[in-house]
């Protein structure tokens, strides 16, 4: 290249930066504008390959500049920022770009769009260079900068699926991978209050199986739920009744199976009079009224202080409802006995109507199954129970929900 082809350019514009435009017809002044983008974009071809030429040849350094940019900088009172862009673009344009440089050479693409390009084709898969910067030199008729970019954003979408998908597929793994890894429980006791608090991270398949084995629990109950239990509480109170059915199973490690194995120290006054406090064996504090629940139907082990402390009994499991009673109990009965309640035999503990404590005989004509949420129900007085003379038992309602006190039984395990 020598200089009479720029020689004469210059002649050219100078002549049209005179040129009187005021008389032309709109089209013309259109189409005017239009070639001098075009010819704008061509000529920042020409000087971007001309800042690759004096950058290869190291012509900066032996003028005395440090770098190609500062040349720039400093010889066309450039910004820092301008020069160093000029010097990057030239040096991405020519060193594999090869149609973005003939597009911008011929007028098609702007400065701005090479921009664009130059910045995302080479984040691709070498394989698919080509392709991305045929495919983005192709929507520079179309989108402008700021478009061109967003696009680039889904550019390995188009140009190589499948690597997204295997990237999307090594990236789930990795999530995965480290969701299991920092999985945790944390049962911790709240100093001072009766409740603990129960915290964690479970990965998402573990979390589908915690789900798929609570969502049937938590239902609400139609007859007694009026909004009584939150979803939160229903949730709850499901996974407890879940781990109840495990440890109903009796095929858990050493450390559990067949009901809880804990022990209670309490005293004979506090069974009797539901006055002070019982202990498990792990220290949890227990009031008279859980201990006497648990006692129901649970392998809870009582070991009973007399008023000097020596021992009155420790753990005999005459009052449980097992074989042949509480097979009688599910054929009667058919699963919990509250009224409207779904819960199946397996859910479900047997209940002395008068408290084994309360020397109430372990007989069918003293127990009903209840599931464990029926189960505090009861306990908490509100309801009452007592089999009626059919054999069957039936539910007396607190006054508040019923004045009359009509007794009601359970038509789900029997409506056939």
């Amino acid at each position: 290249m020598d200089g009479d082809p720029l020689i004469e350019l210059e002649h050219a514009v100078r002549s049209l930066a005179h040129a009187s435009v005021w008389a032309q017809s709109p089209q013309v002044l259109i189409d005017c504008l239009d070639r001098a983008y075009a010819l704008a974009s061509r000529l920042d071809a020409v000087r971007l390959g001309l800042i690759r030429e004096v950058d290869g040849r190291d012509l900066a350094r032996r003028q005395g500049a440090t770098t190609t940019t500062a040349w720039l900088r400093d010889r066309y009172r450039l910004s820092g920022g301008t020069a160093a862009r000029q010097v990057r673009l030239a040096a991405a344009l020519h060193g594999g770009l090869p149609k973005t440089v003939e597009a911008l050479a011929a007028g098609t693409v702007n400065l701005e769009q090479a921009q664009v390009i130059a910045a995302a084709v080479p984040t691709l898969p070498g394989h698919v260079r080509a392709e991305g910067e045929e495919f983005l030199v192709g929507q520079c008729a179309v989108f402008g900068p700021r478009e061109l970019g967003r696009l680039t954003g889904r550019l390995l979408d188009v140009v190589a699926p499948e690597v997204v998908e295997r990237q999307a597929a090594q990236q789930l793994a990795r999530d995965e991978d480290r969701a299991h890894a920092d999985r945790c429980l944390y049962l911790t006791d709240v100093p001072g209050q009766a409740r603990v608090r129960l915290t964690g991270w479970l990965d998402r398949e573990s979390a589908a199986v915690v789900r798929a084995a609570i969502d049937p629990l938590c239902a609400p109950r139609p007859v007694d739920e009026a909004g009584l239990r939150s979803p939160q509480q229903r949730r709850a109170d499901a996974l407890v009744e879940v781990c109840r059915l495990a440890l109903a199973g009796g095929e858990l490690p050493d450390n559990g199976g067949d009901r809880p194995q804990v022990t209670v120290t309490v005293d004979l006054d506090t069974l009797r009079r539901q006055v002070g406090a019982a202990t498990l064996d792990d220290g949890t504090v227990l009031s008279p009224a859980a201990a006497r629940r648990l006692a129901c139907d649970a392998r809870i082990v009582p070991a009973v202080l007399g008023s000097t402390g020596q021992v009155l009994d420790v753990g005999r499991e005459r009052r449980l409802f097992t074989g042949p009673i509480r097979r009688a109990l599910v054929l009667r009965d058919r699963g919990c006995a509250f009224p409207g309640c779904d819960r199946p035999p397996r859910w479900c503990d047997g209940h002395h109507l008068v408290s084994w404590l309360d020397d109430g005989p372990t007989s069918l004509d003293n127990g009903v199954l209840l599931c464990a949420h029926h189960h505090r129900v009861i306990h908490q007085g509100d309801w009452r129970v007592r089999i009626a003379g059919d054999g069957l038992p039936d539910f007396i309602p607190p006054r508040y929900l019923d004045p009359d006190q009509q007794p009601r039984r359970n038509i789900y395990h029997r409506r056939q």
